[in-house]
């Protein structure tokens, strides 16, 4: 056996034993309980190092153990033997911290036991003198290269193939099978397209293999874990069906990270994203347990945007795209329950349906204003101004994205005065606002279209009709419904209704077909407006 104290006494003046008592020592029982009941002569040797930050480049020490005494109130050991290692105390540290984090007893932001047990020659080893990093070092900086240009098949061709990986000495190491498991985890995305179906599954096949012996190796290390975790994360996202129960296995895998990685920012957005998805595939059912996991979602998103304020500088600069993906999960999210203010609208004007008052309440429009000011952080942190040619269109959350939700934002807005009788002087400019965000999203797509890949965003095109309407530019109203998508038909319906043209609207409603989802309400609507010539 061997032992790491972590002794700035010894390393800085000398001192040739070492004592611990109260909570410091409960951390070393809590950590490793079978140390009460090992001898002097069991420990090996002992590596001795400080992780005090003015200790960082001062030389770490090993010894022999002359005296080992243990007991419920204190540890004390007395060193013999003290000499000089070339490695520096930070290095030690590090090595000797990762090992403690893939064990699962180093916890974010918690000392560390200051009295490290290790049984495994080769683990100590690794940590002493780096041996797997040096016997691999020029196999691994041909790996690095290789990861940095994405080049995932060149990985896994330096690697024993499928069939004699388990008889080569990578197979009792974890610490290059990781790099072969991430490598075989971005081969078999479903956006990786080098690969036709049958190799896809073939790749995944030895993919799992890899990870879970990996897993088998180091049972309590998360980084192996949040691999897997994010292989179910992104075939579930990107195939939006329940494959192999893997959004089951995800989810299970999450829970248990968001419990132990140090990476709990990470693995909580993702979590959160997949539950999204999840629910956004569920019909809606309504009742208890459906608003529960709805809100619930929303939670979490709320938890994250809070939580990205209390991180370290360096933290937030690492964790940025999963904030900015927060701030928009979280608009997102609830802007949908807030699309019923035109719906309300219609209802009243054409079908004398009563406004109801929770659409008034105040916690609700000033989630309004939190989600705008969500939406104009990300504005902030991506900053996105006039010089559209630096504007990546393909981030996301998308530029389009952003501005086409402050154009509902502000469209809401003016719903909210018009919905509580107040006069066109309150509520006008909110609809030019809104038609600004959504010239700024047609400028830009007209600008970048043909010279980039990327859907054209017609989907702005329903929301410039109803601000064009409110702002009484009703020719300019229904240009915007040019070859427009089935599920705008019975918009421009509506609109004709609302602005006194019943025969137009008519005639529009009756070109939607019957397996059309607006066919019901469009058939409702017609024999209102006959009811009424």
């Amino acid at each position: 056996m061997f032992l790491i104290v972590y002794d700035s006494s010894c390393i800085k003046q000398d001192r040739e034993y070492y004592l611990c008592k109260a909570d410091f020592l409960q951390n070393i029982l809590d950590s490793f309980p079978e140390i009460k009941d090992i001898k002097k002569d069991d420990i090996e040797e002992i590596l001795l190092c400080s992780i005090k930050k003015e200790d960082r480049d001062l030389s770490s020490k090993i010894c022999k153990c002359k005296q080992f005494y243990i007991d419920d109130k204190q540890i004390k050991i007395f060193y013999e033997n003290i000499e000089n290692l070339s490695e520096n105390c930070e290095n030690i540290r590090k090595r000797s911290f990762l090992y403690l984090y893939k064990q699962g007893i180093k916890k974010k932001d918690k000392l560390p036991p200051f009295v490290v047990l290790i049984k495994d020659y080769q683990t100590y080893m690794d940590i002493k003198e780096n041996v797997s990093g040096v016997k691999y070092k020029a196999f691994m900086d041909v790996i690095v290269d290789l990861k940095s240009r994405h080049k995932w098949q060149e990985i896994v061709d330096n690697f024993p193939n499928e069939q004699s990986i388990e008889n080569h000495e990578f197979w009792d190491n974890p610490f290059c099978l990781n790099e072969l498991s991430y490598a075989l985890s971005k081969i078999t995305e479903p956006g990786y397209k080098k690969l036709d179906k049958n190799a896809k599954e073939k790749f995944e096949k030895y993919f799992f293999k890899i990870i879970n012996r990996c897993i088998e190796l180091e049972p309590n290390s998360c980084v192996h874990k949040s691999i897997l975790a994010y292989h179910y994360y992104v075939v579930f996202m990107s195939e939006k069906n329940n494959r192999k129960g893997y959004y089951e296995k995800a989810e299970s895998i999450y829970q248990e990270l968001i419990k132990k990685s140090n990476e709990k920012f990470k693995e909580l957005y993702r979590y959160t994203k997949l539950r999204e998805l999840n629910f956004e595939l569920i019909k809606w059912q309504g009742g208890e347990s459906w608003i529960k996991k709805a809100n619930e979602i929303v939670d979490s998103y709320s938890q994250l945007i809070s939580d990205y304020d209390s991180l370290s500088e360096d933290k937030q600069k690492k964790y940025k795209k999963e904030y900015i993906g927060a701030l928009f999960g979280y608009s997102k999210f609830n802007l949908e329950n807030y699309l019923c203010y035109y719906d309300a609208y219609v209802d009243n004007k054409i079908f004398e349906k009563p406004i109801k008052d929770y659409l008034f309440k105040k916690e609700r429009l000033e989630n309004i204003l939190e989600i705008e000011s969500h939406l104009n952080k990300i504005i902030e942190l991506r900053g996105y101004n006039e010089n559209n040619k630096r504007i990546n269109l393909q981030d996301k959350p998308s530029y389009f994205d952003i501005y086409y939700r402050l154009s509902q934002i502000e469209q809401l807005k003016g719903l909210v005065y018009i919905l509580k009788g107040e006069k066109e002087e309150k509520y006008i400019d909110f609809f030019k606002n809104s038609n600004e965000y959504v010239e700024k999203v047609l400028k830009l797509a007209k600008e970048r279209v043909g010279k980039e890949k990327f859907l054209f965003p017609d989907f702005v095109k329903l929301i410039k009709a109803i601000n064009l309407h409110f702002l009484n530019q009703y020719d300019e109203c229904h240009k915007n419904f040019y070859k427009a998508k089935s599920y705008m038909i019975y918009e421009e319906g509506v609109l004709y209704y609302l602005q006194g043209e019943k025969e137009r609207a008519l005639k529009v409603l009756k070109t939607i077909p019957s397996n059309d989802m607006c066919y019901n309400k469009s058939q409702t609507l017609i024999k209102r407006i006959e009811d009424e010539i």
